[in-house]
């Protein structure tokens, strides 16, 4: 059985656990995330997304009983948070991360102000550094 938990950085990043590793959140079940989202950082599930290494779980966050006694309705669809939505800090579309210039999927990137930052190659070929810092200053990255 595989024990998860995510960890969210002090940029809002959030990173999953495998049984005390790293690993990438594409390889971590759905039902697993959800889980997670929903919890604080450190509380850990198995692969089915059940709470485990809770003696008392009335002591927690997460109401590990729901059913039809819990008053939890089931069909209630947690949010993630918004820093979910970002990829490498930057706005994401359909998974994607996007150009900071023209929001459409990031085909290169550039390392600019210890960023690594995304662009179409368009946007690679045209934009000099000094207007990407400018848009960088813009989003408030820099």
């Amino acid at each position: 059985m595989s024990i998860y938990k995510q960890q969210t950085s002090d940029k809002g990043v959030i990173r999953y656990k495998k049984d005390g590793k790293f690993t990438k959140g594409a390889e971590v079940p759905a039902e697993v995330k959800n889980v997670l989202l929903a919890a604080d950082d450190g509380f850990e599930v198995d692969e089915t997304g059940t709470p485990v290494g809770i003696d008392d779980p009335g002591s927690s966050q997460y109401d590990v009983n729901i059913g039809e006694d819990s008053g939890i309705d089931e069909t209630v669809v947690v949010k993630a948070p918004a820093n979910s939505e970002e990829g490498m800090g930057f706005p994401r579309i359909d998974g994607k991360t996007v150009d900071i210039f023209n929001s459409k999927p990031h085909e290169v990137v550039k390392y600019i102000g210890g960023l690594m930052v995304p662009l179409t190659e368009e946007n690679y070929k045209t934009k000099t550094d000094a207007e990407i810092i400018e848009k960088l200053k813009a989003l408030g990255k820099l």
